[in-house]
């Protein structure tokens, strides 16, 4: 608010509603935005309804625990990407895109190289800590939770390509890759459900980031 007023002079709402009426197409952009919310949502709960539905709550259970664990690289990467949209936002109102493309290059190399050290470790001691926090039993979930960590190892490297989309003022292209790859996800997850078991679930993911970040 005090930013606002600083350059405009104006107060907060008066400074809101005149930059809505400057902007046309802010609310094309804000329902976009919402509905690539939505659609990414969808693709997160989805998997775990459809693998219940297939392979039933056991499978289930032993996926959940393996998405739980392999879901610290999302706490890494998501809070990052809405840090950084401000400072992109603010390079593409000034068409400074050339340091927009090195932010977006070298946070992507930072929060990718992490989440593959964090998936590197996983590996080695995955087992040791799926024993320890979820029991024994659990540790057949291990395989599952590698493979999906890897799906998200990918998006580390390209999650910050669809922020940088955003600040151009392109929900619309974001939203179309969203709805491209969950179209994709779908039946790859139900037809691997069906041929390979739980592993499948993971391997669906796999496809899904892999569809997002090409």
């Amino acid at each position: 608010w005090r930013q606002v007023y600083r350059e405009t002079g104006d107060n907060f709402l008066k400074a809101k509603l005149s930059a809505i009426a400057k902007n046309k197409t802010i609310w094309k952009f804000v329902l976009s935005t919402n509905l690539n919310q939505s659609v990414r949502l969808a693709s997160r709960e989805m998997d775990v309804l459809i693998t219940g539905a297939v392979l039933g709550a056991a499978a289930t259970g032993i996926y959940k625990i393996a998405r739980q664990f392999a879901w610290v690289l999302v706490h890494l990467i998501e809070p990052i990407s809405q840090v950084i949209y401000p400072e992109l936002a603010h390079l593409a109102a000034e068409k400074r895109f050339s340091d927009m493309k090195h932010v977006i290059t070298r946070t992507a190399v930072i929060t990718g190289s992490a989440s593959l050290l964090i998936w590197l470790g996983s590996i080695v001691f995955g087992k040791w800590i799926l024993s320890i926090a979820a029991g024994a039993e659990y540790v057949q979930a291990y395989n599952v939770m590698i493979i999906f960590m890897f799906a998200l190892v990918m998006w580390g490297f390209s999650s910050y390509l669809s922020v940088g989309l955003l600040a151009l003022g392109r929900a619309g292209k974001v939203l179309l890759v969203e709805i491209t790859a969950f179209v994709v996800f779908l039946p790859s997850l139900y037809l691997l459900l069906t041929t390979i078991g739980l592993f499948g679930a993971a391997v669906a993911q796999v496809i899904y980031f892999a569809v997002y970040s090409l």
